[in-house]
């Protein structure tokens, strides 16, 4: 395998912190005893990290070498993508490549938002979401960007005194103007409607998230054909997350703050 060079850059503003966590290289991030796993699947791991004096600190590294559009540090190149079209998401604190070719990344927490399926379960409502959700999505999708696993758990939400504010989250797989952006429009889509299905959102409440994510998209309707195959995608995902689920119970895991 070829050696890589390590790297690790830092957001200037969090050096501190991060030097009194002792992490001072990517070799450290793999090392560090801060770091709490709370998830560990085949080819990654997620972790929060609680310095005493700062934001907590969300952290994804690599269990092993993965092509670079896999990698945890593709969630890097995901925040940047966004913020350069004034999307907003979670700040990115560090990130980097250790000498034998895994990677990592580490934002700051997103403190007083929560992921739109927890708040679902907590007594939101899907119509209270809806229009803010689909501005979100919509904004995304007119820049010719798509997520790639655009379920509920990936929008942040926190209620301000504008109304709901959104931001995205996992944004390591993030497409750039692909050729056949309809594909990726759908399946994004479809997996939003996807984990609608917990909470047994109906047609009504749906017409109100693709009106508003036609207009922030830039005003194209999503057709009743387009619908059509929106549910087509859905019921693939369907099968597709019920064999992954028997194959690998662990990838359901969620942080529990």
């Amino acid at each position: 395998m070829t050696k890589v060079s390590e790297t690790f850059i830092i957001n200037p503003k969090y050096r501190p912190a991060l030097e009194r966590l002792g992490l001072r290289s990517a070799a450290d991030v793999f090392a560090t005893s801060h770091a709490r796993v709370w998830r560990s699947i085949t080819e990654r791991e997620n972790a929060t990290i609680d310095p005493a004096d700062a934001p907590r600190m969300h952290l994804k590294r690599d269990k092993r070498r993965l092509p670079p559009a896999r990698s945890a540090a593709a969630e890097a190149r995901g925040i940047a993508v966004l913020a350069s079209h004034g999307l907003p998401t979670a700040t990115l604190i560090a990130h980097g490549t250790s000498a034998d070719g895994r990677s990592f990344a580490i934002t700051e927490d997103l403190e007083g938002y929560r992921p739109a399926d927890v708040a679902l379960r907590a007594g939101s409502s899907f119509e209270s979401l809806a229009a803010p959700l689909a501005r979100t999505a919509g904004a995304m999708h007119g820049h010719r960007l798509f997520h790639r696993d655009l379920y509920l758990c990936h929008f942040m939400v926190r209620q301000a005194q504008s109304g709901v504010d959104v931001r995205m989250i996992d944004l390591a797989r993030v497409l750039v103007r692909p050729f056949f952006a309809w594909r990726w429009q759908t399946k994004d889509l479809a997996q939003l409607v996807y984990s609608t299905r917990e909470f047994g959102v109906g047609g009504a409440e749906l017409q109100i998230f693709f009106e508003a994510y036609a207009a922030a998209a830039g005003g194209r309707e999503v057709t009743a054909r387009r619908r059509r195959e929106i549910e087509r995608k859905v019921s693939r995902i369907a099968r597709h997350d019920a064999r992954l689920h028997r194959s690998q119970p662990g990838r359901d895991v969620s942080l529990q703050h």
